[in-house]
């Protein structure tokens, strides 16, 4: 036995997608890009259009943005020293076993965060959205996300104190 299901635990908590090795390498660049290079060319890019006399607009200073290339150049400095294979250029980026627990896994976990109305991201809507795959939050917006969350957990903590009198009678 799995354990008790909870109202909505199904509609939270779909199945989860399997991904495949070539899409959990695509997935890795994607993130390396996303998050990496792009950040990293985003500074260069500014610093070279600072020493070309454009002035920097707001939120941005001409030191913050020198401090960010810097920050960037030293990132970079890093990452490709890590690169020892042509093969793995991305696990210089993206590190495997983080990747694995935070993205892969995230593909499991239960909606809450955004989804359901709760003020964060969502892992699992964060790593569907990195994978490409269809959403699995299916219901329609997040009002609705929050009546299913809600239910949940009002289901969860109904067995938790029904547990807890069962112990309590079982101790008479």
């Amino acid at each position: 036995m799995n354990g008790p299901k909870y109202k909505n635990e199904e509609i939270l908590n779909p199945p989860a997608y399997q991904p495949t090795e070539h899409e959990i390498k695509l997935a890795k660049a994607r993130y390396a890009m996303e998050n990496n290079i792009w950040e990293m060319m985003h500074s260069l890019i500014q610093y070279h259009e600072l020493n070309n006399g454009k002035e920097p607009s707001f939120p941005y200073t001409k030191e913050g943005i020198e401090n960010e290339a810097k920050n960037a150049i030293e990132k970079w400095n890093k990452i490709m020293n890590k690169w020892d294979n042509e093969d793995d250029v991305i696990e210089a980026f993206v590190n495997d076993e983080w990747f694995q627990k935070c993205y892969v896994s995230g593909l499991s976990e239960i909606h809450s965060g955004d989804c359901t109305a709760f003020p964060s991201s969502c892992q699992r809507c964060h790593s569907e959205e990195l994978f490409r795959i269809p959403n699995s939050a299916t219901w329609k917006g997040k009002h609705e996300g929050y009546r299913l969350w809600a239910e949940f957990s009002a289901d969860i903590d109904k067995h938790k104190k029904e547990e807890a009198e069962k112990k309590g009678e079982s101790n008479v």
